[in-house]
């Protein structure tokens, strides 16, 4: 991406801020600038494999998103 096109994406996302009056798209969008210290700090090797455990789960369960429905849509968004 160019110069120019970086530009013209942070002015077509500084619009759809200014459009919009829905709270939870601002506070979701307010995180993505905020470093959480849970991201910084490491994991112990009981969190890891507790959530190793969850993501396990989460996949026998069906809560999963192949990468090619994400891909779509991440398309549909652009």
């Amino acid at each position: 991406m160019t110069a120019v096109q970086l530009n013209a994406k942070k002015l077509e996302i500084i619009g759809m801020v200014m459009d919009t009056d829905d709270e939870q798209i601002l506070s979701n969008l307010a995180l993505c600038f905020q470093p959480s210290a849970e991201y910084l700090r490491p994991m112990t090797t009981d969190e890891f494999h507790k959530r190793i455990n969850r993501a396990e789960e989460d996949i026998a369960a069906g809560r999963v998103v192949s990468h090619e429905e994400m891909g779509r849509w991440i398309s549909e968004l652009q």
